[in-house]
């Protein structure tokens, strides 16, 4: 094919290739507007055996010392990530993100609207946690949450619209064009 026949299959789908791209922009848009954005604090905490041991507690000492402490992590992670927890911890506007990163480790992010919100809303997660895993082991509790890390910064974060739109109009429009170009060579 030569360069005309290019150029006339794009001026003959040339409004199908800007409704696509406007359709991209559009939902690009949208998926903006609905990520979260506000202030971010993360914090690394470290699963602690507890304080008042007995000697017939447990603790990560022995044989099988990894397979319980990555046990305990990921009991903690599941209690933290679920909506009960998230609903009992976190208000309107408000949100927690929970990943483990190595066994005992536990990295919380906290996104609030305004930084003494982010603020209040990380300690209130830790104190709420540490309480549940209390009273889930109780009479012994087993372990606690420490945070490990300085208290970092409270940064903003938010999407970009700026870079998210045109983005999605480009997806938009190289969508349109395959579409376009298997319509014409398949003859449809």
């Amino acid at each position: 094919m030569e360069l005309k026949q290019y150029l006339a299959i794009f001026k003959k789908y040339s409004v199908f290739i800007l409704a696509f791209a406007a359709v991209g922009a559009a939902s690009a848009f949208i998926v903006a507007a609905r990520l979260p954005s506000g202030y971010r604090l993360d914090q690394l905490f470290y699963l602690w055996p507890a304080q008042n041991q007995s000697d017939n507690f447990y603790n990560f000492d022995g044989f099988y010392a990894q397979e319980k402490a990555r046990n305990f992590t990921d009991t903690a992670v599941a209690i933290l990530a679920s909506p009960d927890f998230l609903k009992e911890v976190t208000q309107p506007y408000e949100s927690i993100a929970v990943r483990k990163t190595a066994p005992q480790l536990i990295r919380i992010t906290s996104i609030g609207s305004t930084p003494e919100d982010t603020q209040i809303l990380m300690q209130k997660t830790l104190t709420s946690i540490n309480q549940k895993l209390t009273s889930l082991a109780s009479p012994n509790p087993q372990v606690q949450l420490r945070a490990i890390s300085q208290d970092k910064e409270v940064t903003y974060q938010a999407p970009n619209k700026k870079i998210l739109i045109p983005f999605g109009a480009i997806i938009g429009a190289i969508l349109a064009i395959f579409i376009a170009g298997l319509k014409t060579y398949f003859k449809l």
